[in-house]
């Protein structure tokens, strides 16, 4: 069976949610290839949905792939055993422009795709 793209939509409200920066790194991919990356990877089920989906710079998806134990540990990939990507936290190194509020730290992205700062309780 044949894998269906990624809806541009979609991928739109990625960009448009990490405000256009690599999740791992901070680095700004305005004019630099941009890669959405599936923290269930789609091997292991993983669907087209923004809980699921991050922004992620060509460096990083390389290094998020090339080294899984730690990607797993920052929530950059989701076991497939998880019930759902959106409760498993990540760590944002991304820091934004001085009018946006920085979002260094571990956040939850919701089924809605919205970023919430996580806690542990």
């Amino acid at each position: 069976m044949k894998k269906k793209p990624l809806p541009q939509r979609v991928r739109d409200q990625v960009q448009e949610r990490d405000g256009l920066r690599c999740v791992r790194c901070g680095m700004s991919l305005v004019i630099q290839p941009r890669h959405v990356h599936h923290r269930l990877p789609r091997s292991g089920g993983g669907e087209h949905v923004l809980s699921n989906l991050i922004l992620l710079c060509a460096k990083c998806h390389a290094t998020v792939h090339n080294s899984p134990r730690q990607a797993r540990e920052d929530g950059y990939i989701v076991s497939r055993y998880a019930d759902s990507a959106s409760r498993v936290p990540l760590w944002y190194a991304q820091a934004h422009q001085v009018s946006v509020r920085s979002r260094v730290g571990w956040h939850v992205i919701g089924d809605d795709g919205q970023l919430a700062a996580w806690r542990k309780t």
